[in-house]
């Protein structure tokens, strides 16, 4: 599985249509094109949804991430300088012959002493693209329960997984384990959040509510997780926890045009806010990005709520 063979087989369909394709694919799975798909469907569609949504999508990206890190593999374009890559720098070194040669076979200690030390930081298992893919779609798929959106779900996700293997991403090995975080993550979330009552409660209380706290146990472990995902999570939670406490789950006035107005709102107000930090060069680090990023977040997430109800958009 991590062998380049499959990536020249995929790589040999050489047409421009068809790598334009699979780069709009693999775009679908960036944080900021997932983040506002998610933001719509709370503000738009289903506010206690969508939160699932946001929550599910940031645990695996958090798992997805130290992985990545703790495991260290390269990617297909470190080790086969063959591969036609998006990179903008190539490996010095060309390590085709050193990889794997059975199919579950692992990488070399020789392998891994040259690319864990080479100048790159180009993390390659499991891939990012599948696990959030996996992760969202199914989770809508259990949520929604809808024939059509199992279709859609379905398709993105294979494709998402042969976009990253053609345009020379990850090797198969980083797919499977990709696909396995996101099964793993969204079911076990699901299951809690299920049993939790969640999804039917009209009064809720500290059990159904509990999942919204969960992020702030990864205050315990400064350094490790990514500061502005940590702190994004948390300040949505408590936005969407003072939202359901003192004014109840928010609920469209209208339809068509009106919640493709609510959700773009939303969007746009939370993205702004979210960004702010890079926009003016402010630097995410420790417990003070932590801080900084909880309080954006939950300022705009809070906010865009409240000009939707100002202006009608939504009722609580």
């Amino acid at each position: 599985m991590f062998n380049t063979d499959l990536i020249h087989l995929l790589q040999s369909f050489d047409y421009p249509w068809l790598h334009s394709f699979m780069l709009f694919v693999s775009a679908l799975g960036i944080i900021p094109v997932v983040l506002a798909f998610v933001l719509g469907i709370t503000f738009a569609f289903d506010f206690r949804k969508g939160i699932v949504l946001i929550n599910i999508i940031t645990w695996t990206s958090l798992v997805t991430v130290i992985l990545k890190e703790s495991i260290n593999y390269p990617r297909p374009a470190d080790v086969d300088l063959s591969i036609r890559n998006e990179f903008k720098e190539q490996a010095p070194i060309d390590l085709k012959d050193k990889q794997p040669v059975a199919f579950f076979g692992l990488f070399s200690d020789e392998l891994l002493n040259v690319t864990q030390h080479d100048d790159f930081e180009r993390y390659g298992f499991p891939s990012g693209h599948t696990s959030i893919q996996v992760a969202l779609w199914l989770s809508i798929m259990f949520l929604f329960r809808k024939r059509w959106y199992n279709a859609i779900g379905i398709s993105i996700i294979v494709l998402t997984m042969l976009s990253r293997m053609y345009l020379g991403f990850h090797y198969l090995g980083d797919i499977v384990g990709g696909l396995a975080i996101g099964v793993i993550v969204s079911l076990l979330l699901l299951r809690y959040i299920k049993d939790s009552k969640f999804y039917t409660k009209r009064t809720h209380n500290y059990k159904s509510l509990s999942f919204l706290a969960f992020p702030l146990v990864l205050l315990l472990f400064p350094g490790v997780f990514n500061p502005k995902i940590v702190g994004g999570i948390i300040g949505i939670n408590l936005a969407a926890l003072l939202q359901i406490l003192i004014m109840n789950v928010p609920v469209n006035n209208g339809y068509g045009f009106q919640r493709a107005l609510t959700a773009l709102i939303g969007i746009i107000i939370y993205l702004i806010g979210y960004y702010l930090p890079m926009i003016f060069g402010i630097p995410i680090k420790g417990y003070l990005g932590v801080l900084i990023m909880a309080v954006l977040s939950f300022a705009c997430f809070f906010g865009a709520l409240a000009f939707c109800r100002k202006v009608n958009l939504i009722r609580s």
